[in-house]
């Protein structure tokens, strides 16, 4: 958990303050204009540079949550709600929707993997009024800059259509980064298992407890969408058109299939612990087995050491000129018809 949270103890509700990683860079904020017969893209300093020109579609884009300014200047010169801006700054905040008088207010998470496996998630919020579209992203790339290009055509569906179809490809963008996000969960997965089956070592225990980790917070993030998506196609203020419903109820399709496929990840994850400790024990098993074998070997040696080597005064075979090396032959006799024997058992 971000240092930051406790700062927001005994602060009134509303209250802007950042929660979550240290920032990398600064705040963006984009201004896209799009009608069905044009497209402007503008970066602009402050939210105020946003003019709301009539006949057009407004979705003004913020990369970068951090700065309470830039957020204060949003809520007021778009009216927005202190309570919507307090989550958009906590990104922690778990997903969620909620209705206000004037606008819809949804959070959500983008999903992805690092180069070292560990689970990364981008804090996504929308802002949805009358013909204005705000969204909210944590920072790092634009992870909706794939729509830019869609916007840019002006046969696309997002051209021809309202607000409300670019709030379902937004989601779709994010629910389909859920799905990228099983398929490498699923092959980090097989590889565990080639790999506890190929030398089943302790690491490996602490690997699987982190994907279980990743596991749990993963599904902490998903469910609660598909929660999400049944309110809004159960929505009555009619926020989204009849076409647009059949696109959201595949969205919720794919927000079904992806805790399915979430599900049977964590059976797998749960079955790949107990093939870990077999092999572990079986490993165990196999070193007990090697060292038994040893000493079963050395006992009937030890014995015949130990009667040579008492001190009595009359031993016959203590006179023999070749009494000695007789009994290192025996020795080694004896030792070589108990790993014959062993070995045919099938215990060597």
């Amino acid at each position: 958990m971000p240092q930051t949270v406790h700062k927001k103890n005994g602060l009134p509700p509303g209250s802007l303050v950042y929660v979550g990683e240290p920032p990398t860079s600064k705040t963006v904020i984009r201004h896209i204009r799009y009608s069905q017969n044009e497209m402007t893209i503008e970066e602009v300093a402050t939210p105020e540079q946003c003019v709301l020109d009539p006949g057009w579609n407004h979705w003004i884009q913020c990369i970068g949550v951090h700065d309470p300014a830039v957020l204060e200047g949003f809520r007021k010169h778009f009216g927005i709600h202190p309570l919507a801006l307090e989550d958009v700054m906590n990104t922690e905040h778990r997903p969620k929707l909620e209705h206000f008088p004037d606008s819809l207010f949804l959070v959500c998470k983008w999903l992805g993997f690092n180069e070292d496996r560990s689970l990364s998630d981008n804090h996504i919020s929308l802002i949805m009024q009358n013909d204005v579209l705000l969204t909210f992203q944590e920072g790092g790339r634009d992870i909706f800059t794939p729509l830019h290009a869609r916007l840019a055509k002006p046969s696309s569906r997002l051209r021809q259509r309202d607000l409300d179809y670019l709030v379902y490809s937004l989601l779709d963008t994010v629910v389909d980064s859920y799905f990228s996000l099983m398929e490498t969960l699923g092959q980090h997965i097989e590889d565990i298992e080639e790999q506890i089956l190929n030398s089943p070592d302790r690491d490996i225990r602490l690997t699987l407890q982190n994907m279980r980790a990743s596991t749990l917070r993963i599904r902490r993030i998903v469910w609660p969408l598909r929660e999400i998506l049944s309110d809004l196609l159960r929505d009555p203020r009619e926020t989204f058109q009849d076409e647009v419903h059949s696109y959201l109820r595949d969205v919720y399709d794919h927000v079904i299939q992806s805790i399915d496929m979430l599900d049977i990840h964590r059976d797998m994850l749960a079955s790949l612990f107990d093939l870990h400790l077999s092999g572990v024990s079986l490993r165990m098993n196999q070193i007990m087995q090697m060292l038994t074998l040893v000493a079963t070997i050395f006992i009937p040696l030890s014995f015949v050491a130990g009667v040579y080597g008492m001190n009595f005064e009359y031993m016959p075979e203590l006179g023999w000129e070749w009494g000695y090396f007789a009994v290192l032959l025996s020795m080694g006799g004896l030792a070589g018809v108990m790993l014959w024997v062993f070995k045919r058992r099938g215990w060597w």
